[in-house]
């Protein structure tokens, strides 16, 4: 069925309001590095601001039933790059605050620096669907790796590839566009209303006919319609078992051999077409009965898994472009409370050393309610990158997250070496598919 998205979150043009004391940013001489102190008014409906983010504004002026909000922060305008550059030049010359950034992959809502992690994040309220100047400034202080869009972003093919082109453009270093696109009732632009793609069963339905062939087409219709509105980057491979014979919409099938086959014809049609894919969620993860709020738990040993649960992931790895850690407890493997996407065991252990996955790692969306309850941003994001993760995606409160992560370097608890493993993987799957330039000569 397809939906109508309406916007509620109705963000207006930046406005210009020097008679209330708005202060614009500074002007950015030259190319080296330099601290700006910069801050930014945008207006929006008094309905949609939550206590926490008036208190989070700098201030607030009302005006005709809405509200500008002017948000401060210091801001890094560093030298200018050549994207042409081997990547190795490539990272050299950037800055730190540049490698974090291109670490994490977020909501669009996340640049309306006023609102508060709890709006950004809250699906059941309209959502950012164009690029105004308080997210322009976002963007510059953050230096971000991808944007992925969610369900209330969307509005229309236009509408998307406006939005889209205007981040691409705004920003120092192309980025990945993101979306976590599947099929049936998981796609997020087949099933909302305006767009004429194709529309397909649930992945389940899919894998009981047997046809990896329909999984592959699907593939490639997928990815041409998500290449044609500017995304580079699609989410929706589902490596993951169903539970039993009863199916779950989003996986393929209860049999690891069937899976096998229609994740690799998904990944090779979404290949042809030109998109990056992410297989998801290592190390397996089944149906779940437990809270919105808890983490689920996988009760089965590390052997059990490798005869099962991991077929899939094992022999689809070598043509993945990324891997997806889900938010999972292991407690007979792991003896401990720590989901896989914070375990240094699983992802340097398991993936990188046992499977020689060399290919980004990608965390589970960190604005997961159990990730949230359990974690600070900041901490979610250390752990996730000391476990071996390279990017950060959807992350509760950015901004605590960012500076979480710099921090960490600048103190010593994560090595800048560190961050440059994760760098030379993101540049280099960004330069083999276009986003970024191709190295001179």
């Amino acid at each position: 069925m397809k939906r109508t998205v309406i916007s509620l979150l109705a963000l207006c043009s930046v406005m210009g309001l020097s008679s209330c004391g708005h202060l614009g940013p500074e002007e950015n001489s030259g190319m080296s590095s330099k601290k700006t102190t910069s801050s930014t008014t945008t207006s929006v409906p008094v309905s949609t601001l939550s206590e926490e983010d008036m208190e989070k504004a700098e201030s607030v002026y009302v005006f005709e039933g809405g509200l500008a909000v002017t948000d401060r922060w210091e801001n890094t305008q560093p030298a200018e790059l050549d994207l042409s550059a081997d990547t190795d030049e490539l990272i050299a010359a950037m800055t730190l605050e540049q490698k974090i950034g291109q670490m994490f992959i977020v909501r669009p809502d996340a640049l309306e620096t006023a609102f508060s992690p709890a709006t950004v994040s809250d699906d059941s309220l309209g959502g950012v669907t164009y690029l105004d100047d308080m997210m322009k400034e976002a963007m510059a202080k953050y230096h971000l790796g991808g944007i992925v869009f969610y369900d209330k972003n969307i509005s229309g093919p236009e509408q998307l590839k406006t939005v889209i082109s205007d981040m691409q453009q705004e920003s120092t270093v192309p980025m990945f566009m993101a979306i976590d696109e599947q099929c049936g009732d998981n796609a997020r632009v087949a099933t909302t209303v305006g767009f004429d793609v194709a529309m397909f069963g649930n992945a389940y339905d899919i894998g009981e006919a047997g046809d990896a062939q329909a999984a592959g087409a699907m593939g490639r219709t997928i990815g041409s319609y998500l290449k044609e509105l500017g995304f580079n980057l699609d989410l929706g491979v589902v490596a993951d078992l169903s539970e039993d014979e009863s199916g779950f919409s989003r996986n393929f099938s209860s049999n690891a051999s069937e899976v096998t086959d229609m994740v690799t014809a998904q990944i090779e049609g979404l290949h042809e077409s030109g998109m990056i894919c992410a297989v998801k969620h290592f190390p397996g993860g089944r149906e779940y009965d437990e809270p919105l709020n808890a983490f689920p738990e996988i009760g089965s040993s590390w052997q059990d898994l490798v005869e099962w649960d991991l077929i899939p992931f094992d022999r689809t790895m070598s043509s993945a472009d990324m891997v997806m850690v889900g938010h999972v407890k292991l407690p007979l493997i792991l003896n401990s409370d720590v989901p896989a996407s914070m375990s240094e065991d699983i992802i340097n252990g398991r993936l990188r050393t046992d499977y020689l996955f060399d290919g980004v790692v990608i965390t589970a969306p960190m604005s997961d309610p159990a990730v949230r309850d359990g974690y600070e941003s900041d901490k979610a994001a250390v752990e996730a990158v000391k476990a071996g993760a390279d990017v950060i995606l959807a992350p509760f409160d950015l901004d605590k997250a960012y500076e979480g992560l710099l921090s960490a370097v600048e103190n010593g608890e994560i090595s800048e070496k560190r961050i440059d493993q994760s760098l030379r993987r993101i540049i280099e799957l960004k330069k083999k598919n276009g986003i970024i330039p191709s190295a001179k000569g």
